[in-house]
């Protein structure tokens, strides 16, 4: 087959192959970018931390994320890729330099490891492995010690280096190396891969060429899909492994592409027109919640590909805000503000050129239907001009195949070089005999032009024969499909704001602004020109129910594809919901009335009115709840009480569901209450069923089920169209637990690592928590206790930091829990850490105090006992000794009590301190002015003696 037909072949294969899969809708995709930094989004490398932070290297520096709360930290030259060890410590390669993430300097930053001599030197590959990081520059490799922090180098002519397992690869120029310790041992012809990434369970590489490959015993084995890629001309840059089955590729034209091992056919493409920014990828990452980021000119953009939610939101075609979406027989229909649309396939088709004889049959047409004409001619001229040329001269296209690839050449570029210089310096066999003169140089003979003549001849009668056997061929075309997409048309003549599409009989019904519609794909046709509020097919009485906006209720059927007007009736309240019962009673919603009216022959009539609590105007939904009509708004739960014939508020629903945030009724007629945590669902048989994940959009307002696929049609506040599994079981937002990010005071950042000690003027604490969490849906709020100060938690809220504006000394316990939005907790403590108290509340210096009013008090006593001349030193140092000594008691009292109040207080306290103190006081003073207690001396004992004898 030729290439050009090989290719159609594979071209239509590919999007005959995208038609089972565009219906799903596209994988749900969410956007991140750091508005609040000053930084571009060039971004080369992403990893997930041990944490389940994602580290982005940038052209500025380093990024970290939690789905949340941005940080950034700058590097001196752009960073290119990233590795972490197993202490959780990130290890950046830069331009002409690489280093670490650490705290250094009272803070957390990078730490410059070394620095070479050329900026030219790009560390576009950094690897861990084993208490060794390896970081590739092109002509060196530099390999960090993590235990003893050195350094060794090795240069050669790299081409990249690859992680297998625990051990790590180098491709040189002609030649794989593996790295035992700190030896580079020659491997001969191992694989030249570029890159290798793992699943689960299962391991895959890609060489050098963009080639995907997986690990089979001892070998490996080529993926199928490599076939179709080439084929299609996409080259594969980057790929990652979402599971055992799933693979992520990264490109740089085609966006990214999700491949199943175990399926061929199976081909999904993200790209712009599925809600990525940009199709130019620069780097891929798949974190542990089995989500795919990929970094583009734009930022980073996460794609779910397990998410069970598929987002419809990204086709063409579609546009305003949107209401309701149902499928009906088999074709999606959305409304929205601006009109009716409704899913639809679109074809591109080119056309084909083939060939058939002439006058053959039908069947023989279809047999050489891909048959060229002159076809036998064209095979007669190969193979006698093969026979003419011999096999010397062969295509190059070995020669093209072997040098495919701009990295596959380089690979070989040191092979192919040494090759030529063997072929340059071997002297060729000529040469040989032209230079042995003992050798007889062969004689040409004269050429034989009758036996080439002869031979051309017998080639032309051969050609000539071929001609004049050829058949006859008629050119015939066909329409091939080459391009298979899908769009949302609208539907023709269909204007106004649609809030609703009601089936009515085969009908299907648009209630609009202008009117109600009857609506088809190829237009439609206005059959009552009013503007409807809405519209409510009465299936007991197989009639339509139309509420205007000018207050007008009218009730209409379909006789002879004409639509007749049975009955019309004015209210003086505005009805902004009707609903029909099971036994065919209708209730009629106003803003603070709903009316019990029933069906006659040819009318509406008016039976009953019930007042009901609706302050907010808001719409009350109604339904019956085995023959108990209950009705919903913002304001609670209430029921019709028959027998007192009154709307009574239920209150054991409003404490058992909570307040009704959200609520809104489906086209089945189940009433969806959202309490602010979890979606419940009304059904007529009194069952009550709550949605756990569904809970994850707080903000729908529209859900639709689909009998055929099992799954909710949702419209979210934001304009999003999902089609959303809820029997999808998968765990959602626990693949990462809380941790504290980061300590800080007001001066400096902390090592919060191991156990830290503040000293009394660090006080202004603030802890920043983090649990990672990319999908947006957990709405996490956090509650904490700080034992040892507080007893009791704090009120939930979404600030994931905590502060302390004032702790007084002491040792302490950080307790903090979360919650998300299924009611999830995850508590746990969080840290421990003291707060020293200041040098003059500490016992040495209490010491020092007391051995030093202490000293006073002795110097006091002997100043007393002496002799009078030195009484004005001896009565000023006593008032001064007891005025420091009672100061001192109670300075220490005083802080006992210290707690943060008013100057009253505080004067009140002191007051107190001073009545304790003042019985002690007055001792003191008499103790040491009136001597009641002796202190012999021996120089005045002597002096007594002396004095005694004397007298004597």
């Amino acid at each position: 087959m030729s290439n050009w037909r090989s290719r159609l072949v594979a071209v239509v294969l590919y999007f005959l192959m995208l038609t089972g899969f565009s219906q799903s809708g596209d994988f749900y995709v969410s956007q991140h970018v750091p508005k609040d930094l000053d930084l571009d989004n060039i971004n080369f490398d992403i990893l997930t931390d041990h944490n389940g932070l994602l580290v982005i290297a940038n052209r500025s520096g380093i990024l970290q994320y939690d789905g949340s709360y941005w940080e950034f930290f700058p590097t001196p030259s752009a960073s290119l890729s990233l590795a972490v060890d197993e202490e959780n410590t990130i290890y950046v390669g830069c331009v002409g330099q690489f280093g670490k993430l650490d705290f250094s300097e009272n803070t957390f930053r990078y730490v410059q490891l070394f620095e070479v001599d050329s900026a030219r030197e790009l560390f576009v590959q950094t690897l861990y492995n084993q208490n060794r990081v390896y970081f590739f520059g092109g002509e060196n490799i530099h390999v960090f010690n993590t235990e003893d922090e050195s350094l060794k180098t090795y240069k050669g002519d790299f081409v990249n280096l690859y992680k297998l397992g625990d051990h790590v690869f180098v491709n040189g120029l002609d030649t794989t190396f593996l790295f035992e310790g700190e030896n580079l041992v020659h491997q001969g012809n191992e694989p030249d891969f570029a890159y290798t990434f793992t699943g689960e369970n299962e391991t895959f590489s890609s060489d050098l060429e963009g080639l995907l490959y997986k690990k089979k015993n001892e070998g490996w084995e080529p993926l199928p899909h490599n076939a179709m890629l080439a084929e299609m001309d996409i080259n594969v840059s980057g790929a990652v492994a979402i599971n055992d089955t799933l693979i992520a590729c990264s490109t740089l034209t085609g966006g990214c592409l999700f491949l199943n091992v175990k399926d061929t056919s199976y081909l999904k493409t993200i790209d712009y027109h599925s809600g990525l920014p940009d199709n130019e990828i620069f780097a891929i990452h798949a974190d542990d919640e089995d989500g795919v980021w990929v970094a583009h000119e734009f930022g980073l953009t996460r794609i779910a590909p397990l998410f069970p939610a598929h987002s419809y939101s990204h086709y063409p075609g579609l546009e305003g805000s949107l209401f309701s979406a149902s499928w009906v027989d088999g074709t999606l229909w959305v409304s929205s503000s601006l009109g009716v649309y409704y899913f639809d396939r679109d074809t591109t088709f080119t056309e084909k050129v083939y060939y058939v004889t002439e006058n053959a049959s039908p069947d023989t047409q279809r047999k050489n239907g891909n048959k060229i004409p002159g076809a036998n001619v064209i095979k007669v001229l190969k193979e006698e001009i093969q026979k003419v040329k011999g096999d010397g001269n062969k295509n190059k296209e070995e020669d093209v195949q072997e040098r495919k690839g701009f990295l596959k050449s380089l690979f070989k570029k040191k092979k192919k070089a040494l090759q030529d210089k063997s072929e340059q310096d071997a002297p060729s066999k000529m040469t040989a005999q032209t230079n042995d003169l003992s050798v007889e140089k062969p004689v040409a003979k004269p050429r034989d032009k009758t036996q080439k003549k002869k031979k051309n001849i017998g080639v032309i009668d051969k050609i000539k024969k071929a001609f004049e056997t050829k058949p006859k061929y008629i050119r015939k075309t066909s329409k091939v499909p080459t391009a298979i997409s899908y769009r949302f048309t609208k539907v023709e003549n269909a204007s106004g704001k649609f809030k609703e599409l009601v089936k009515y009989q085969d009908k299907l019904l648009g209630a609009s602004t202008s009117g109600v519609f009857e609506i088809a794909k190829g237009s439609s046709q206005l059959v009552i020109p009013e503007p409807v509020r809405t519209i409510r097919y009465l299936e007991k009485t197989d009639q339509l129910l139309v509420n205007t906006y000018n207050r007008v209720l009218k009730l209409y059927t379909l006789e002879d594809h004409i639509w007749v007007e049975l009955d019309a009736m004015v209210l003086d309240d505005v009805i902004l919901n009707t609903y029909e019962d099971t036994h065919g009673g209708l209730w009629l919603v106003g803003t603070s009335t709903v009316f019990q009216a029933s069906l006659t022959g040819q009318g509406i009539q008016l039976v009953a009115a019930f007042e009901v609590a609706n302050k907010i105007f808001d719409v009350m939904n109604v339904i019956s709840r085995q023959d108990t009509l209950t009705f919903i708004n913002y304001e609670g739960y209430f029921y019709l009480d028959k027998e007192k014939g009154k709307v009574i508020k239920n209150e054991e629903l409003m404490n058992k569901l909570g307040p009704p945030q959200h609520h809104f009724q489906d086209q089945q007629g189940n009433v969806w209450v959202f309490n602010g945590k979890i979606w419940y669902r009304f059904t007529e048989d009194g069952a009550i069923t709550s949605y756990d994940y569904l809970s994850l959009f707080k903000d729908l307002r529209f859900v639709s089920f689909d009998e055929q696929s099992g799954r909710y049609w949702l419209i979210t506040k934001g304009n999003e169209l999902l089609n959303y599994d809820v029997h999808n079981d998968a765990e959602i937002g626990e693949a990462y637990e809380m941790f504290l990010r980061s300590v800080t005071t007001q001066t400096r950042a902390v090592d919060h690592k191991e156990l830290f000690t503040l000293d009394y003027d660090e006080t202004n604490l603030s802890f920043e928590l983090s649990r990672p969490e990319y999908a947006g849906f957990l709405n996490l709020e956090y509650q904490y206790r700080l034992e040892g100060l507080q007893p009791k938690w704090s009120t939930w809220s979404t600030n994931n930091v905590i502060d302390f504006s004032f702790l007084p000394p002491g040792s302490y316990k950080l307790h903090v829990r979360t919650r998300d939005s299924f009611g999830r907790l995850d508590e746990e403590e969080v840290i421990s850490f003291k707060v020293n108290p200041p040098y003059w509340q500490q016992p040495w210096f209490y010491s020092l105090q007391f051995l030093f009013f202490g000293g006073l008090m002795v110097v006091s006593f002997r100043l007393n006992q002496s002799n009078r001349t030195n009484q004005l030193l001896s009565e000023g140092l006593t008032v001064l000794t007891i005025v420091l000594f009672i100061e001192f008691l109670q300075s220490v009292i005083g802080s006992s009590f210290a707690v943060k109040s008013s100057p009253i207080v505080d004067f009140a306290i002191d007051a107190f301190v001073a009545l304790l103190i003042f019985p002690l006081e007055r001792f003191l003073r008499i103790y040491l002015t009136g001597g009641r207690i002796s202190i012999k001396n021996r120089k005045v004992i002597k002096k007594q003696v002396i004095q005694k004898e004397l007298k004597d």
